[in-house]
């Protein structure tokens, strides 16, 4: 089981960590990277395009994709990950023009049945599971109550709590994926450098 803790430093931060109420910074890249949300595809290592929170997935035709989410999947609120879910979590995205991973995937139509997902494309559009590899794409319950600082999402970390100084996020007991090693850990934002490698120099932070 995890145990113990953790300090890590950013040199940056963002203002809100939802997606969609976002100012300049690439709020979706924040969600993904504090552990608290995933995406539908993902990045390996090596460059290489996987699924994530899909199962599977196969190009119908030139403009259908269906995509299959997998079984077992909850949000760290305990609620189940369907394809309704992940249908309202796309749309959110798809609403607001202003953000150019939603306008990227062409999308027409998107249908949900139990756990199948089909997005209809206005255009062939061969790159699809590589655009949903988009943090700003990353899956969260729409229905969560503080969507600006605590976005709920898939995650092996869900967000206790977020300010101008720091984020703070514990383990999710609900995780699908294996084991969480950690219980908690703390993001600081230190934006001098000299601050920071003070800070390092002194212990008060790990990484």
């Amino acid at each position: 089981s995890g145990s113990g803790s953790t300090v890590f430093a950013l040199t940056r931060r963002p203002e809100l960590i939802d997606q969609v109420m976002r100012d300049t910074n690439y709020n979706g890249w924040f969600t993904l990277r504090y552990g608290a949300g995933e995406t539908l595809f993902k990045v390996n290592d090596d460059g290489t395009i996987s699924p994530w929170l899909v199962e599977e997935y196969k190009n119908t035709d030139d403009t259908t994709w269906e995509l299959k989410i997998k079984d077992g999947i909850k949000f760290s609120n305990g609620k189940q990950v369907t394809a309704k879910e992940v249908k309202a979590s796309l749309d959110r995205i798809l609403d607001k023009e202003e953000i150019s991973a939603g306008k990227a995937l062409s999308v027409d139509s998107i249908d949900a049945d139990g756990q199948k997902l089909t997005i209809k494309t206005s255009k062939p559009n061969p790159a699809l599971p590589n655009q949903l590899c988009d943090p700003d794409l990353v899956i969260l319950d729409v229905d969560s109550e503080d969507m600006k600082t605590k976005p709920v999402g898939t995650g092996p970390f869900i967000i206790e709590s977020f300010n101008e100084k720091q984020c703070v996020v514990n383990k999710n007991e609900n995780y699908w994926d294996g084991d969480v090693k950690l219980d908690k850990v703390t993001i600081d934002y230190i934006s001098d450098n000299d601050t920071l490698s003070a800070s390092l120099q002194s212990g008060d932070i790990d990484i």
